[in-house]
């Protein structure tokens, strides 16, 4: 994956120097600005390449931590067994909410 396939700011050469040094000027210097979408987009991509399973749409109920993975309950389906859970939905999922006792009726995850 190379830096500039997921860039979303570009800025023209930049002068760079001290006082009374050499100047010098440097093209992309300030091209930091990453695009989110891009970069999950190509994450995505990996994970699934890799045999990854990604559940979108689907309601969580309850996810329970062991020392050997992660029972997740999911409403409409059978619990699902996984060594590796990621959530991605940022401060609105339930995992935080779970994980900060701010949801009633889903017990706190474990934590060693």
């Amino acid at each position: 994956m190379a830096l500039n396939t997921i860039s979303s700011t570009t800025y023209c050469h930049n002068r760079c120097g001290f006082y009374g040094g050499v100047e010098f000027y440097i093209k992309g210097i300030l091209d930091i600005g990453i695009s989110p979408v891009k970069l999950l987009e190509i994450l995505k991509n990996r994970f699934l390449a890799a045999g990854g399973v990604l559940l979108e749409q689907k309601e969580l109920l309850k996810a329970t931590s062991f020392d050997d993975g992660v029972v997740i309950s999911i409403s409409g389906q059978e619990p699902l067994v996984t060594r590796l859970l990621i959530d991605a939905m940022g401060h609105a999922s339930p995992i935080v909410r779970q994980a900060d006792h701010r949801t009633p009726g889903i017990p706190k995850v474990k934590q060693d």
